[in-house]
């Protein structure tokens, strides 16, 4: 029967490793404890071999290739040692590979559905020994110009099209111990009892790994798109005076198609609050279209009915259909009717799998296409030796 190692079981059993050098040594599930109380498990790295090797095919320059025998791991090793140094949970880091952000690099964009994902660089780390993973690369695999920037919880868009998630800061004092040519490290500040791990350079980490959980599990916090299309109808600007505004009707400025009906089928969002109270986010689907009137539904709260100078996005309708509930994203356009981006206006949760559907605008549009990315479990930065494959361990005392 075919079978495999995953990587969420590597990370567990380098999890694991980590986790001894805190770990209470017991005896029959008893804590040890002497005068000083409990009583931790020691371990310790040790060298030794202060003699020659005698075998004939080998010398002091080519060792011979360790086995794990009995006679070697059990004997001759505990023979041969001449000194061992204790090794504290500080001398122990999670670690991953380490690529540094370079203007004109195509990087990978994070998606749930690549098997090879540890393979990819999906990630940076900056000079400011800020890491960030990659959410989305402009949608064509552009080129990343622009250096991701902020240790905020927020998806940070960059003027090159490119989406980033600040992960975490990495200390001085770590990066001195744990960061190579090759690795970096890798950490989770918040243990099972909510408490900071490391307070010497975790704040920012700690926060970030906070706000990932008001995203849930199986959220969709953005979207590639993979078809820009052709056709669609788009307008960005502000709810036009001389109207009196209800739950589901207002006027717009309309000169992207005067008309009649041309808007139907499309989604309008209401995305600044000029003259209302809590209208940003909302919004529905039109139904009719008339010198410049627009009606669409479902209706608001009866607290969120749009006022002049209310800022609105209109492009063609997105359906986030799978097994989970709640996602809401809006299309918008970077070129004449062509599809640019997924706004997402509600992450939902739940997903493990999910399909965007784009519906044309009345008689307008076609052949745009795009993915729902479904973050990892706890959101974008809740655990970073996860999400970025830190199976790997680094001792250094």
């Amino acid at each position: 029967m075919p079978a495999i190692v995953t990587n969420k079981f590597r990370i567990h059993n380098a999890k694991q490793f980590v986790e001894a050098f805190d770990e209470i040594a017991t005896t029959s599930g008893a804590a040890i404890t002497d005068a000083s109380g409990l009583l931790n498990t020691n371990m310790y790295l040790f060298i030794g071999k202060v003699t020659a090797w005698t075998e004939s095919s080998s010398d002091d320059t080519a060792p011979p290739t360790p086995t794990d025998s009995v006679s070697n791991t059990v004997y001759n090793h505990w023979r041969d040692m001449i000194a061992a140094k204790k090794i504290g949970s500080t001398d122990v880091s999670h670690v991953c590979p380490r690529y540094n952000w370079t203007s004109g690099t195509n990087y990978f964009a994070y998606t749930h559905a690549n098997n090879a994902l540890f393979d990819q660089t999906f990630y940076v780390m900056t000079e400011d020994y800020n890491v960030y993973k990659c959410l989305s690369n402009n949608n064509t695999d552009g080129t990343s110009t622009t250096k991701p920037t902020g240790t905020g919880t927020s998806i940070v868009s960059t003027g090159d099209g490119y989406k980033w998630k600040f992960m975490y800061q990495i200390s001085a004092a770590r990066a001195l111990k744990f960061v190579t040519p090759s690795y970096m490290p890798a950490q989770r500040v918040r243990k099972s009892n909510s408490a900071i791990a490391n307070t010497t350079d975790s704040s920012f980490q700690y926060d970030v790994e906070i706000a990932a959980n008001t995203s849930g599990n199986g959220a969709i916090e953005v979207g590639h798109v993979t078809t820009g299309g052709t056709g669609y109808l788009f307008e960005t600007s502000t709810v036009q005076s001389g109207f009196t505004e209800t739950t589901t009707r207002c006027k717009i400025l309309g000169t992207v198609n005067t008309t009649t009906d041309a808007l139907v089928g499309s989604d309008i969002y209401f995305t600044s609050e000029a003259g209302s109270s809590g209208v940003t986010g909302k919004g529905g689907t039109i139904t009719a279209y008339a010198s410049a009137i627009v009606t669409f539904e479902p209706a608001l709260a009866s607290a969120n009915v749009p006022a002049d100078g209310d800022g609105y996005s209109i492009g063609p309708k997105v359906a986030i259909t799978g097994d989970g509930q709640g996602a809401n994203v809006r299309a918008t356009n970077t070129a004449s009717g062509v599809l640019g981006d997924l706004v997402v206006v509600a992450g939902g949760n739940n997903y493990g799998n999910a399909v965007a559907t784009i519906t044309a605008n009345s008689s307008h549009g076609s052949s745009g296409a795009a993915t729902p990315i479904i973050g990892p479990r706890g959101g974008h930065g809740d655990d970073a030796i996860e999400e970025l494959g830190g199976f790997f361990v680094m001792v250094n005392s």
